[in-house]
C-alpha cells in the first residue's frame, strides 16, 4: 500500500474553529500536505476511521493474487481446455477477468451488462462486485499465433497491433519488407517511437532532399524491415516489389488510393506472394465506413452520398457500448 508523509504546519494566518471539522485546504497545505496543529486530533481520527476498511480491501487485493498464483501454477501442469461459467463453452472469443479472479467469456459479459442496472457486475461464482472499468481482457491465441513477443512501451491498441504483426513477420523472416500507409503524419510518427523502441528497422518516406534516398535504403538495405508513408505518397507510381506486404492503418475511402497503394508491390518482377493488411477497431466508426464504403469507387468527397454518411454515424444496435471488443480486426 502506499504511503503519503504528514507535516505539522504553523499556525500564521490560519482561521481556527474549534467546534467543527477543519475547512478547507489552502493550496499550499493540500499539496504538501500540511496539517495544522488544532487539526491533527480531528485528521487523526479520520485516518483511524480509515483503517477496517483499507485493511479489508488489502486483504481482499492479497486473497485474489494468492489465487490467481495457484491457478497460474494449475495450468502450467494442465492440458485441459477452460469452459466459461455461464455458457460452459470454452471462450474462443477470449476472456473477461474480474477483480475476484474469476473469468467469464466475452459473449457472456455482454449479455451481462446489457441486463446490469448498475455499473457493476456481479461475479458469477463468488457473487463479488467487480466495477465495468475495472475489468481486464484476455485474448485467446489464434493458431499458429506467435506468443511469447511482449511489446516494448505503452501505446494505443491499434500501433500495438501493428507493432506486433509485423514483429510476428520478421520472427518469420527476418528480412521481411513492408510498406506501411496512413493518411495521418501523427500516426506515422507515434508508429515510429514504437518500432524504434522495439529495435525495428525503418524508414519514413516524405517529400524533400532526403527522399530518394529513403527509397534507395529501404530498397537495398535488408535490415530496414518497414517503409512508412502517407497515403498521397502511394500513387506516385513507384515501383517497390521488393515488398511482399502492405499495412493500412485506416480504412481508405478512396478505393483508387488503395489499389495505387497496392500497386506499389504488384509490379513486373514481382516473383512472391503479397499480402494486404487492414487494421480496423472493431465496434468502431472505422469499421462502420468499411462496411459502408466497401467494393465502392468513389474519386471524390462530392461522390458520397447522405445516405452513406448516415450509415456511418450509425450505431450498431447488436452490440452494446460497454461490449469488450475494441480490438483490431486484422
Amino acid at each position: 500500500m502506499a504511503k503519503s508523509r504528514l507535516r505539522l504546519g504553523d499556525n500564521l494566518g490560519t482561521e481556527t474553529d474549534e467546534d467543527g471539522p477543519p475547512k478547507k485546504k489552502s493550496k499550499r497545505e493540500d499539496e504538501n500536505d500540511v496539517i495544522m496543529e488544532q487539526y491533527v486530533d480531528f485528521n487523526m481520527m479520520a485516518l483511524t476511521a480509515d483503517i477496517p476498511v483499507t485493511v479489508s480491501v488489502l486483504e481482499k487485493k492479497i486473497g485474489t493474487l494468492l489465487y490467481l498464483e495457484n491457478l497460474k501454477k494449475e495450468k502450467e501442469n494442465s492440458t485441459e481446455v477452460d469452459t466459461c461459467p455461464i455458457c460452459c463453452l470454452n471462450g474462443d472469443a477470449g476472456w473477461a477477468v474480474l477483480l475476484c479472479g474469476h473469468s467469464v467469456c466475452n459473449q457472456c459479459l455482454a449479455t451481462m451488462c446489457n441486463h446490469s442496472d448498475a455499473f457493476d457486475i456481479a461475479c458469477p461464482m463468488c457473487r463479488n462486485n467487480t466495477p465495468m472499468d475495472s475489468i481486464s481482457y484476455v485474448k485467446n491465441n489464434r493458431e499458429g499465433e506467435v506468443s511469447n513477443i511482449v511489446i516494448k512501451g505503452s501505446f494505443s491498441t491499434k500501433i500495438e497491433s501493428v507493432t506486433l504483426k509485423l514483429m510476428e513477420l520478421i520472427t518469420q523472416d527476418p528480412n521481411v519488407k513492408v510498406l506501411i500507409f496512413s493518411n495521418w503524419d501523427k500516426a506515422l510518427n507515434l508508429l515510429g517511437e514504437a518500432l524504434e523502441q522495439n529495435s525495428i528497422n525503418f524508414r519514413i518516406l516524405k517529400t524533400g532532399n532526403k527522399y530518394k534516398k529513403t527509397l534507395r535504403d529501404f530498397k537495398s538495405n535488408k535490415k530496414i524491415n518497414a517503409l512508412l508513408m502517407k497515403l498521397s505518397l502511394g500513387s506516385k507510381g513507384l515501383n517497390l516489389s521488393e515488398a511482399t506486404r502492405v499495412f493500412f492503418m485506416e480504412p481508405i475511402i478512396n478505393k483508387a488510393d488503395e489499389l495505387q497503394a497496392i500497386g506499389r508491390i504488384n509490379r513486373i518482377g514481382q516473383t512472391k506472394p503479397t499480402f494486404v493488411h487492414n487494421f480496423i477497431i472493431r465496434d468502431s466508426i472505422e469499421e462502420n465506413i468499411t462496411n459502408v464504403f466497401s467494393g465502392a469507387m468513389l474519386d471524390r468527397w462530392d461522390d458520397i452520398t447522405l445516405s452513406q454518411l448516415i450509415r456511418v454515424f450509425e450505431r450498431n444496435e447488436s452490440n452494446s457500448i460497454l461490449e469488450p471488443n475494441n480490438d483490431i480486426r486484422e
